[in-house]
């Protein structure tokens, strides 16, 4: 495979020292005023050149005013390290500081939590994994708050996401945006299947819905999806930024705000405006970009982003190690009162492997890989009437068991109360054993000892007329029978002889 050239270029700012780091073919836009409109504005990226030690600057939009070593550039021109770079009244030094060349992929770490939060009873969020050889994949799902099994549509979301991208993993030059975007339809169409035979079983109109952000990390490049309000952030030289925009009435509404002069921060009343499982049509967010050595990316759901500022995100990204961003950012908006599920991903992009001594926690809503055993099917059993959830079936069993439980003692203690041997431990019948001579059958009821090592308590034998010696072979009651009785019955019988 083709190695990918290397080139960390600084654009360091002549008066506040600001440093902007960018690589080949990286797109930069800088701008006199922000406030200014278009015309004011240029963007351009470098690209190699003819020489070893010498790039090319292109220029890509913008009108205005760009000079490298105070020549104005319209097209391109050949930069060196040390060139001068001015945009307005904005100077820059260009300096090369590293170069070479990229490793065919990218050293991928990753680290996440998905929490069921301080308030609610469970976690409708859901977080996907998958790492490949040179290629992995991270989505990320909330279930609509207020929607009916919006636990059980996260799922069937991350689980089929993870299953498209098993299947096109070892397929070459796949198109990765046209894959991602047919996943999504897809996925919306079995979504809004469930809810239509939800609805006919309830009897009223059911919306069951969830949203998405997955991404398709190809050797250097990041293949991104997105619906609803669960946000991509992404890091590069100390900047973060919000990738993704929210698709809901809460931005619609802090638009208006912003627009008519209300600086009061918005309660947040927020609807999405576009969703899996919204309506029959969805149209996703793609968005394609390069990655670099040392870039970032957090993805999260709005119970984090709700509460936890760009700042504070950016921060704990820069400062903290990859083992502790996820739970960090997770916990500090649920401290903050999210009254929701948080979920986070954190991704690192590097050059060299570095040795891990530990491995993300099992968690019961992080689902890793694909499974061929997975259950990818949406059924309204589940949710409505027919069954019951996860949460619920466990619920179910552990009550079972302990009336189980329950029931035995009361019956072992009942067995005992009344001097007998508890009922649940009373052995079986038993026969003669085999070794031992059987008595012939009497009249007279007879009890044959069955040798044990363990003594069994026997019953007790209600005295008879004619009691019978306990023997350890039974002998026929004729033997014992005195000669009185012989003649006694003979005479009754009418067959006795007179005896001198």
């Amino acid at each position: 495979m083709e190695k990918v050239p290397y080139w960390e270029i600084h654009l360091i700012h002549t008066q506040s020292g600001q440093d902007i780091v960018v690589h080949l073919h990286t797109p930069i836009e800088l701008t006199e005023s922000p406030d200014q409109p278009d015309s004011n504005r240029v963007s351009f990226h470098f690209v190699p050149g003819e020489q070893p030690d010498m790039l090319r600057l292109e220029r890509l939009a913008g009108g205005g005013l760009l000079l490298v070593d105070g020549k104005v550039v319209l097209t391109d021109t050949p930069v060196r390290s040390g060139s001068s770079i001015t945009v307005g009244a904005l100077q820059y030094r260009c300096d090369f500081v590293s170069r070479g060349y990229l490793p065919p992929t990218p050293v991928i770490r990753a680290n996440w939590h998905t929490m069921t939060g301080s308030v609610r009873d469970h976690n409708e969020d859901a977080i996907g994994i998958y790492m490949g050889d040179g290629i992995c994949c991270f989505v990320l799902c909330d279930g609509v708050g207020g929607a009916e099994a919006g636990e059980f549509v996260s799922e069937f979301a991350v689980k089929s996401f993870l299953a498209m991208f098993h299947q096109h993993i070892d397929q070459p030059e796949t198109d990765w945006l046209a894959v991602m975007e047919d996943g999504v339809k897809q996925i919306n169409a079995g979504v809004r299947e469930f809810a239509e035979e939800m609805s006919r079983k309830l009897g009223k109109s059911v919306q069951a819905g969830s949203t998405l952000v997955g991404v398709v990390i190809d050797e250097w490049n990041v293949n991104l999806v997105h619906v609803g309000d669960s946000r991509l952030y992404f890091w590069r030289s100390g900047v973060l930024r919000q990738t993704t925009a929210d698709h809901s009435t809460f931005m619609d509404n802090i638009y208006a705000r912003i627009m008519a002069g209300d600086q009061t921060a918005p309660v947040k009343r927020n609807v999405l405006v576009k969703g899996i499982g919204k309506d029959d049509t969805i149209e996703p967010d793609l968005m394609t970009f390069r990655l670099q050595p040392g870039d970032k990316i957090v993805m999260c759901s709005d119970g984090m982003s709700d509460k936890v500022e760009l700042h504070e995100i950016a921060e704990a990204v820069t400062h903290r190690d990859l083992r502790d961003v996820p739970a960090f950012l997770a916990n500090l908006g649920d401290q903050r009162a999210s009254r929701d599920n948080v979920s986070v991903i954190f991704v690192e992009a590097g050059t060299q492997a570095v040795p891990q001594d530990w491995h993300p926690l099992a968690q019961e809503r992080a689902f890793l890989g694909f499974n061929s055993g997975w259950r990818i099917a949406l059924n309204s059993r589940e949710a409505v009437g027919g069954g019951t959830s996860t949460r619920a079936r466990n619920l179910l069993i552990g009550v079972a068991l302990v009336v189980v439980i329950a029931i035995i003692g009361f019956l072992v203690l009942q067995g005992r109360g009344d001097g007998t041997a508890p009922i649940m431990a009373q052995p079986p019948a038993t026969t003669a054993a085999p070794d031992e001579p059987t008595a012939p059958p009497t009249d007279t009821p007879t009890i044959t000892p069955t040798p044990s090592d363990t003594p069994t308590p026997m019953p007790t034998l209600t005295p008879t007329n004619t009691p019978i010696p306990p023997t350890s072979t039974l002998v026929p009651t004729q033997t014992l029978r005195p000669k009185r009785f012989e003649r006694l019955a003979a005479d009754r019988a009418g067959l006795s002889k007179r005896t001198p």
